[in-house]
């Protein structure tokens, strides 16, 4: 814009503010109450956020008292963009007002009493009128609005105290403020309506990307998808991605795509002159106290996705209360989004940034350790036995760990933990610490056992050789047992059998006969599937006389399995039946390995075999809904299967074929590999 033409009225302020849309004031004489448009230029290539621009609508409408909408979000994500091309659409017949309140532009924020200053000299107040001091000039300002029209954009504001003087208070003043705080304050003293803008999806980050690009025709459709997921889906870094791009037609997007794949220097590469999503970030976190900032830096280190309290707690250092604290500080500057109560979660431009504060060396040991005593924790609600823990490292750093108050509590927390173990057994494996890579994986069982998944395999292979590594008969014994039982619960009975017998003779070594007589049931259950039914027989007994001899819980139970299986095998399908019946009975209350679905089924065969199909079914039925609320594949294809065998009887050959189809299609289903 340059210099200010003779006779307009304002400030630099005003002219900082207001750019390209800084309106003529009216001609001396004219009326002074001439409606102003203040508002800088409506965006370019605005793309998207149909559903922000119909919550700002909602946010606005029908407020006896002066709307006031809130727009937050993180640092380049569009607030901006979005409250101008809405404001530039929307009916204001006495004009509109704007300012930039400077909240995160690197220097200081704009004063209440400066801004009511230029907005009273807008307004039309001669400069020697206009009062000093913020309430004198609020009160003002209030009554000059009082019976206008008007609409207001409060622009990056960084706190409530400095809206809060700025705010008209009346009926026919719509007022929408800007910040990259979430502004609770504001929300809870003005009832102001908050209208969350988070990044853009894939299609219309793409769609951004092209149109700011304006090369439509030739894009590389799949490379643009990239470059749009490179750059998180934030306004900022694709425009800044596209201004790179449009300066080098030697180049394609696939090329720009390969360059930003480069995490040390893709927000290098995301800066352009005077602007970059490097320098957008620093001006908010140049705005926390340092423990937050120490907190972000922490979280930027984590090998998860996401963390909750007590995570955030043992990578930062701190005790759980702060950790909660920081989160919602960080999380109210949007630098993190709370994905779920109480789970949060880093984009990887700010990952990317925040690597580069001060933060803990040691993060992902401090991790690891973190979801080793988390693990034995929720181990020990699981198994009130004893029999299936695993001793921490002796130098296993303390923290604090998540209360569970009963086995549900802590299978709800496997279930909800699936990913962060995944990545937590391979960070303790790249650490080079074999003693914690194998213990953390041994500590993985239930989850192995109610959540089987192939995707557990290689992680559970390369624990098991950082036990060989580290001489451990434990280690070796309990992650051969643990792949067995993963390729049983999926299927592969060949690779499993393998595994199992390997796992019996270092388990001994270490101990642990418990383990060794759940390891040769299984060991029964592969050979039963490899049409080996004397082999399957030994094993069981071996089972029995194994859980015998240890004086473990489960011996009785597996007496009277072992019992039924032979009397199958002897054609004796009543008798069978019976010690079925009192295997059931003799099920410890507190077992955890996965009995009570196996007796059920073996019940069911052998009613069904005696001739009894109709108890046969409810005893399928319940083998059925065991496993299929512990996601245990394999088993429910197979009882599936025996179900499919009843209802051809009972039933006809439809019904039964009908169980077959889903059994096949549920195996079909588990991935191989």
């Amino acid at each position: 814009m340059g210099r200010r033409s003779a006779g307009r009225v304002g400030s630099p302020l005003l002219e900082r503010s207001l750019g390209e849309g800084w309106a003529q004031p009216s001609a001396p004489g004219a009326d002074e109450h001439r409606a102003q448009n203040l508002l800088p230029r409506a965006p370019r290539s605005f793309v998207g956020r149909d559903e922000q621009l119909a919550a700002l609508e909602a946010a606005v409408a029908d407020s006896p008292e002066g709307p006031i909408a809130l727009l937050t979000g993180p640092a380049g994500v569009g607030k901006t963009a979005l409250a101008l091309h809405w404001a530039h659409r929307q009916a204001a017949p006495d004009g509109r007002l704007f300012a930039d309140l400077r909240g995160y532009s690197g220097g200081d924020p704009a004063q209440p009493e400066c801004v009511l200053r230029e907005f009273l000299l807008a307004l039309g107040v001669p400069p020697q009128e206009v009062p000093g001091g913020t309430e004198a000039a609020a009160a003002l300002y209030r009554s000059l609005v009082a019976e206008r029209r008007l609409l207001v954009v409060l622009d990056n504001a960084r706190d409530s105290a400095q809206v809060r003087p700025l705010l008209p208070g009346t009926p026919h003043v719509t007022t929408v403020v800007t910040s990259r705080n979430r502004l609770d304050g504001l929300i809870a003293s003005d009832l102001a309506r908050p209208v969350p803008l988070g990044v853009l999806g894939e299609r219309d980050a793409a769609e951004l990307f092209v149109r700011a690009l304006g090369r439509a025709g030739d894009a590389d459709a799949t490379a643009v998808r990239q470059v749009a997921r490179l750059c998180d889906g934030l306004p900022l870094a694709l425009r800044i991605a596209a201004a790179r791009l449009s300066g080098r037609p030697q180049w394609s997007v696939a090329d720009l795509a390969s360059e930003l794949a480069d995490g040390q220097r893709r927000l290098a590469l995301l800066s352009a002159e005077d602007t970059g999503v490097a320098a957008a970030l620093r001006t908010s976190v140049d705005r926390l106290p340092d423990s937050d900032a120490w907190l972000l830096a922490s979280l930027a280190r984590a090998f998860t996705r996401d963390v909750d309290a007590y995570a955030a707690a043992a990578v930062a250092g701190t005790d759980v209360a702060g950790a909660h604290e920081g989160l919602d500080r960080l999380a109210a500057a949007h630098l993190i989004q709370e994905e779920s109560p109480g789970r949060y979660v880093l984009h990887d431009l700010v990952r990317l940034y925040a690597r580069s504060l001060d933060g803990p060396a040691d993060a992902d040991r401090r991790l690891v350790d973190h979801w080793l005593r988390s693990l034995d924790a929720a181990v020990r609600a699981i198994d009130t036995t004893g029999y299936r823990d695993c001793p921490l490292p002796a130098d296993c750093r303390p923290g604090p760990v998540r209360a569970f108050a009963d086995r549900d509590t802590a299978r709800s927390w496997f279930a909800a933990e699936q990913e962060a173990l995944r990545a937590a057994a391979t960070a303790a494996t790249a650490l080079g610490d074999d003693d914690r890579a194998w213990r953390l994986a041994v500590l993985i069982w239930p989850l192995v056992l109610w959540r089987p998944h192939l995707g557990w395999r290689a992680p559970l292979e390369r624990a098991l050789e950082a036990a060989g590594r580290a001489r451990s008969d434990e280690g070796v014994g309990r992650l051969h047992s643990t792949l067995g039982v993963l390729l049983v619960e999926t299927g592969l009975h060949e690779a499993a059998l393998g595994h199992l017998e390997s796992s019996l003779d270092p388990l001994h070594r270490a101990g642990l006969p418990e383990i060794a007589a759940q390891v040769l049931v299984l060991i029964g259950i592969a050979r039963i599937h490899l049409d080996d039914p004397d082999g399957a027989l030994r094993a069981q007994e071996a089972a029995h006389r194994t859980a015998r001899e240890s004086g473990h819980s489960t011996a009785a139970m597996l007496e009277h399995h072992h019992a039924a299986q032979l009397a199958l095998a002897h054609g004796d399908p009543a008798a069978a039946a019976e010690h079925a019946a009192r295997a059931l009975d003799a099920v410890p209350p507190d077992e955890t390995a996965g009995w009570r679905p196996l007796v059920w089924e073996s019940y069911g065969i052998a009613l069904h075999r005696a001739g009894l199909h109709h108890e046969a079914r409810e005893a399928l039925l319940t083998a059925l809904s065991v496993t299929e609320e512990e996601d245990l594949p394999a088993r429910t294809a197979g009882t599936l299967t025996q179900l499919g065998e009843v209802a051809s009887v009972l039933d006809g050959p439809e019904r039964g074929a009908d169980y077959r189809r889903r059994a096949e299609e549920l195996r079909r289903s588990i991935p191989d590999r």
